[in-house]
């Protein structure tokens, strides 16, 4: 629901590759209109055997009625429920095709989208153009009235969270009465529970029509096939009526508007809005420019004033979003506790201030530019989903009219120069306003082809063949893995660096070691200063992470193929020449400690926290946080930190996964060029404790005063990855609660409407394994939700036993979608990792898809009644005591508990 600014991001991705044609590759397309009016745009990539669908309906929130707030996103969701010819629930169908489906809503558009296996493409188009089509001939008033509560909770959940109060105040003081956009996307309760459903068929003749949409198919399919395809699916639906649309409206304001509200939370925020023009206006590309100078990075304007030098502030953040009719210029700071939103402002003025005297130079544009270049040739990698090539296409033909934009695009950020970005930023931050209406002629017709029997869903052919992208392998002489995967359509390289064992006997005492020795290792080396790290990234446009917890720790890289000897020198220095610096730790220790502290105001967070605590138990490592507690990172020393370093960042410890534009060779070369020089040295060999698992159940529940919903945890240790029972257990898993057709989504969301989602995790890892079943539910229903829960979990092992169309079902969804884990680098690049985390072969990702169509109702079956042991595992609710706890206790479960935020008894 958040709002999806296309502007800057998606349309430079394309800039750039046109731009840069002598290294980038193009993006070929083809457009055309049906006689109905809906624009296609067919875009082919046979990298993958996977097509992604996307629609985008130009209709949001800013388009409801008086009265109607939320409702744009509340038939976003009715759209899921089926049509006249679709009988069930569309991600469940699309699921057990074998494809990733979701949607979105943002105040300008709504789009829906899946990724699927290239023989279902047409399964996918049936689809979408029933829902089109005929969605009203299935919507009745009782699945109406479900959805009203699913978005309802949806709602709630974003109300507990923290800082959640600030859309709402945005909404309200930052647009004037009556502003399409002075109300949030998900609207009010009173609104949603007001809509009817003669809104809903309103609103649907309106503006789910064919001459409101574009469809965009990108990935591997057959030109000719396809748009046959579409012409029999979405030729014959009549077009909507001719439509107008809010035109440009940019709020002013003559004096500052301060509101001062409190939220429970660990740490004051100051947020500052200024009214600045929409999308692709000219001053767009210049303020997108000075929002990086003055918050982008480590080393911008306001996160050097407030974070490092004065320590006024844990975080900063600064963003220009242009929206279709105005834009929010938006700074976002975090204060350290203690500290003074009046001084962090008065901080904040005096840079702002400066920044208007003197604009950035132009190194600074140069870094942004960089920066933008590679982040968006990494969007190229995906088909579809959110941010993905067809989302892209579809969001240049709906705002402006021509998917082919890019190249006035590429050229307004070229033209950007100091001089503009400061004219800019003095007109519209350092400081200042038409109603037009337009009609233009509505040109679309009748559809001019007759339809045809809907009613039997196409098939969907066997799975295509796919196998995992081939691997090799080295060794450098000082014990240092080396593992490449090649793939050289698109000029760029991810690469990680594991280190595979970190401090495995953590206690409480030294909790979070692990993990501010890898935060420290950016922080400033031998030759290069924190800042000085952060710049030389930018100045290359690529990106060097580093992060750890006690299991091991990871430094990650992204970068253009042309960049990556350079990265990888800033990699090496990080890996090699960490210097610890003493000021730079006390700085991070600072942060890691305020982190901790906003956990604590998150009741999702809270309860993972309490039910790792209480599974494992208090002193055993998975039980403490990877991040620590606020006492063990005030009592951790530098020399904690550096001894963690040199026990275990040993090059014979480590393996240096490439996936991407590299071969072996290069990839070796590079690896013995940068890390040849580390020292060899075996870490020490550390044996995670057994767990002992729980004698009978018991409930703890954490108090949350006032909070509209229960975060619940129910769950028990699982067999580790090694278990024969493992594909089992995940196909179980996968129809229990994996996937939004499960049984506890259909049952806790889709039936009794008590929450946005429920779920179950089967996590089965090296040496351990914990099975979950997680959901924030409404707060009256807690009792009731607890009682589906064990209804679902208990069911699955022995009286609901796995149907043959649940195994058929699940096990479709698992080996049609395998594909689509290969789809980027990074996703590669996760894959590999995981087999060395779990020591497992590179050839197991091959063997996934016949173990997975090899299992039946009973391996499924008989995997829950070995592992699903209900009495044998906990509960943790996080919520309000004076409203849940009778209704807990009366449950007889056994034993109840009332632990604080830590997971330590009070009652």
């Amino acid at each position: 629901m958040r709002r999806c600014f296309l502007s800057t991001i998606p349309l430079l991705l394309f800039a750039t590759v046109v731009a840069h044609s002598q290294e980038l590759p193009t993006i070929p397309f083809e457009k055309y209109t049906l006689a109905n009016g809906l624009d296609v745009i067919l875009h082919v990539d046979k990298k993958i055997p996977a097509v992604g669908v996307c629609l985008w309906y130009h209709v949001g929130s800013k388009n409801e009625a008086p009265g109607r707030t939320g409702f744009a996103h509340l038939f976003e969701h009715m759209m899921f429920q089926g049509s006249k010819h679709v009988k069930g629930e569309y991600l469940a169908l699309v699921s057990q095709a074998g494809g990733r489906a979701n949607g979105s809503t943002t105040e300008d558009r709504t789009n829906y989208f899946e990724t699927v296996p290239k023989e279902a493409l047409e399964y996918a188009l049936w689809l979408e153009s029933d829902r089109m089509g005929f969605l009203l001939d299935a919507v009745t008033d009782e699945a109406f009235k479900n959805q009203q509560d699913v978005v309802k909770n949806e709602k709630r959940q974003g109300d507990n969270s923290p800082y959640s109060a600030v859309q709402y105040l945005v909404a309200e003081h930052f647009y004037p009465a009556g502003h399409p956009y002075a109300h949030t996307v998900i609207g009010s309760l009173e609104d949603l529970g007001a809509a009817t459903l003669d809104d809903v068929k309103n609103f649907f003749r309106t503006w789910y029509t064919p001459n409101n949409c574009t469809l965009t198919l990108s990935g591997d399919f057959d030109v000719a096939e396809a748009k046959k395809l579409v012409q029999k699916y979405f030729g014959p639906i009549p077009a909507g009526p001719p439509l107008s649309r809010p035109r440009v409206s940019i709020p002013s304001f003559t004096t500052t508007k301060r509101i001062h509200a409190t939220d429970r939370v660990p740490q004051a925020r100051l947020y500052l809005r200024y009214p600045v023009p929409q999308m692709y206006a000219p001053e767009e590309a210049p303020l997108d420019m000075a929002a990086a100078a003055l918050g982008s990075g480590k080393s911008s304007i306001l996160y050097r004033a407030l974070v490092r030098d004065q320590e006024l502030a844990s975080d900063v953040s600064v963003s220009n979003s242009a929206s279709e009719i105005c834009g929010e210029f938006a700074i976002t700071v975090t204060a350290r506790p203690g500290k003074s939103l009046d001084e962090i402002r008065a901080v904040v003025d005096r840079e702002l201030a400066a920044f208007a005297q003197k604009g950035p130079d132009a190194d600074d544009l140069a870094q942004e530019r960089a920066r933008v270049e590679t982040r968006m040739i990494g969007g190229l990698e995906r088909l579809g989903g959110f941010g993905g090539i067809g989302d892209r296409l579809c969001g240049y033909n709906t705002f402006v009219g021509d998917p082919d934009y890019f190249r006035k695009d590429l050229q307004r950020y070229r033209d950007v120069t100091p001089e503009a970005v400061k004219a800019a930023f003095t007109a519209w931050i350092a400081g200042k306003p038409r109603l037009e209406i337009e009609i233009v002629p509505e040109t679309s017709g009748r559809p001019d082809t007759k339809d045809f029997d809907r009613s039997a869903p196409p098939a969907i052919a066997a799975v295509a063949p796919y196998a995992p992208p081939a691997v090799k392998t080295a060794t450098l002489p000082n014990g240092l893995e080396i593992v490449v995967s090649e793939r050289h359509d698109l000029p760029l390289v991810n690469a990680q660096l594991l280190i595979k064992s970190g401090n495995l006997l953590e206690t409480a005492d030294n909790a979070g070691e692990t993990s501010m020795t890898a935060a420290m290792l950016d922080e400033g080396t031998a030759k290069r200063s924190a800042l000085q790290i952060a710049d030389d990234q930018a100045r290359l446009g690529s990106r060097v992470s580093v992060g750890g917890g006690k299991q091991g720790s990871a430094v990650s890289l992204t970068s253009t193929k042309a960049k990556l000897d350079a990265t990888f020198d800033i990699m090496a220095d990080i890996v090699l020449n960490p210097a610890f610096p003493k000021d730079e730790f006390e700085r991070q220790r600072k942060l890691a400690i305020d982190a901790v502290k906003r956990q604590k105001s998150n009741p999702g967070a809270v309860a993972d926290r309490v039910f790792s605590r209480i599974l494992f138990g208090a002193t055993h490592p998975l039980g403490i946080p990877d991040e620590g507690t606020e006492s063990s990172l005030a009592a951790l020393k530098l020399e904690n930190l550096t001894k963690n370093y040199q026990t275990y960042w040993k090059p014979d410890n480590a393996v240096l996964i490439f996936t991407g534009d590299v071969s072996l060779d290069e990839a070796t070369a590079l690896a013995k060029k940068w890390l040849g020089s580390w020292k060899k040295g075996a870490a020490p060999a550390k044996v995670m404790p057994a767990a002992k698992e729980p004698s009978e159940h018991v409930v703890y529940l954490v108090d949350r005063p006032g909070a509209p919903q229960s975060q619940i945890r129910i769950g028990a240790l699982a067999p580790p990855r090694s278990t024969p029972d493992y594909h089992a257990l995940l196909a179980m898993n996968n129809l229990l609660g994996g996937t939004f057709a499960s049984r506890v989504n259909l049952n806790l969301r889709e039936d009794k409407g008590y929450t946005y989602g429920a779920r179950s995790g089967m996590s089965n890892q090296r040496a351990y394994g914990v099975w979950t079943a997680s959901a924030g539910v409404h707060t009256r229903f807690t009792k009731e939700s607890l009682v589906e829960f064990r209804k679902e979990i208990e069911g699955i092992a022995g009286p609901i036993p796995v149907t043959p169309e649940e195994a058929e079902g699940t096990k479709n969804i698992l080996t049609r979608s395998f594909s689509q884990n290969f789809e980027s680098n990074s996703g590669v690049l996760g894959q590999l990792s995981q087999l060395v985390t779990l020591g497992l072969p590179f050839d197991e990702a091959g063997k996934f898809v016949p173990a997975i169509a090899a299992q039946t109702p009973s391996t499924m079956t008989q995997a829950a009644k070995k592992h699903l042991d209900f009495n044998r595992a906990i509960t943790v609710v996080v919520g309000d005591l004076d409203k849940i706890e009778a209704g807990v206790r009366s449950l007889n479960w056994g034993k109840v508990v009332i632990v604080n935020e830590n997971g330590e008894p009070v009652r």
